[in-house]
């Protein structure tokens, strides 16, 4: 029986684990760089690897965007600043003769997912718990302005900058600074997804979900109207044409006989019994918002839309006017109620307009 030789496994470096040769040109030229710390690549330079932004081989022409010889962007790294964190190259495996000085050439890791290297950082870890990441003007791998991997082992870098074993990790992040742009081309009519997800479960029972994104606060981190489990953004900047949903959820029901519940959108709002929500301010499973600057036409400032497609019949039409306080919200129509308009919220149908009402507690009998 042959012998095998397993030392490799048990080598210091993940076999995992790729390197490539860069030069270290820093921002600030005195800085000097460690093994295991960060860097980025100097994605605006406009030179080659030796830095000339010239062609020797063109009569010495300035290059220019798109001729494939700024090769200092493949080659040339710095530290991690606000305008180079969407380049990020690696970690520092060896340092060259100049022992991390300006120009020293050095082997970075690349990021591989999965692939386990040792990083400098000031973090306490946790394996497969932390997650670290890169920031501005941060020589260490630290608390994520932008996450690179997570910790794999327990050790306090908190009190004294040092190594731990870090797993790369591909964390969505698609440009801190510039938006990535989709092609304006005239024929380009439908992109559907950017990051697309498309699940089909065959499962019978149980759950499922395509995604699910939770997320725990423990010290009462402030999500201040971003919200803390997601958050969705959409901008217009142009004239709009056609229907735009900021979000959109849609529940299509094809087959079978339901006999549960159906919802479309689903908002919970759940009080633990160890929290005292007596002190909170406002609680709400569903808070709307709406700011509009101009006059619109009939029925656009509609919180509540329940749209009739012919199919069923008309249920509620909610339209509220000018918001107030939390106490209600005044209504903008010549409507008198027990001789009072102020505090009435018109609720429509398709033939009828009918007034709610509302009542301080001291007026409810």
């Amino acid at each position: 029986m042959s012998v095998v030789d397993v030392s490799a496994y048990f080598a210091g470096v993940d076999p995992l684990a790729e390197t490539k040769t860069v030069i270290w040109r820093p921002v600030t030229a005195t800085t000097v760089i460690k093994v295991g710390q960060p860097v980025c690549y100097d994605s605006d330079c406009v030179h080659d690897v030796q830095e000339r932004t010239v062609n020797p081989s063109a009569r010495g022409a300035d290059y220019a965007e798109g001729s494939q010889n700024f090769s200092g962007r493949l080659f040339v790294v710095e530290e991690p600043l606000t305008a180079n964190l969407m380049s990020w190259a690696g970690i520092v495996a060896k340092l060259g003769s100049k022992a991390g000085a300006d120009g020293d050439t050095i082997v970075i890791y690349v990021p591989k997912e999965g692939a386990i290297v040792p990083v400098y950082t000031d973090e306490y870890c946790y394996a497969d718990r932390t997650i670290l990441g890169i920031r501005d003007g941060e020589a260490d791998v630290t608390y994520p302005g932008r996450p690179i991997g997570v910790a794999m082992e327990d050790i306090d870098r908190a009190t004294t900058d040092g190594l731990v074993w870090m797993k790369f990790h591909n964390f969505i992040y698609d440009n801190q600074n510039e938006a990535l742009e989709v092609d304006d081309e005239a024929n380009a009519v439908n992109v559907i997804g950017v990051h697309k997800i498309n699940v089909k479960f065959i499962q019978t029972s149980g759950q499922c979900s395509a995604l699910h994104i939770k997320a725990e606060s423990s010290l009462g981190a402030t999500s201040a109207y971003k919200g803390l489990a997601f958050y969705a953004e959409a901008i217009v900047s142009g004239t709009v044409a056609s229907h735009v949903t900021g979000a959109g959820v849609r529940l299509t029901i094809s087959g079978g006989t339901p006999a549960e519940y159906l919802m479309g959108f689903q908002a919970y709002l759940k009080e633990d019994t160890a929290v005292a929500m007596t002190s909170a301010q406002r609680v709400a499973a569903l808070s709307l918002g709406l700011q509009v600057t101009h006059d619109v036409t009939a029925n656009c400032l509609s919180f509540i839309h329940l749209e009739n497609n012919g199919a069923q019949t008309p249920d509620a039409f909610i339209q509220v006017g000018l918001i107030g306080e939390m106490g209600g919200a005044r209504c903008t129509e010549a409507a008198v109620v027990d001789g009072d308009s102020d505090w009435t919220i018109p609720i429509r149908d398709n033939n009828h307009v009918y007034y709610l009402r509302a009542f301080a507690d001291d007026q409810v009998s």
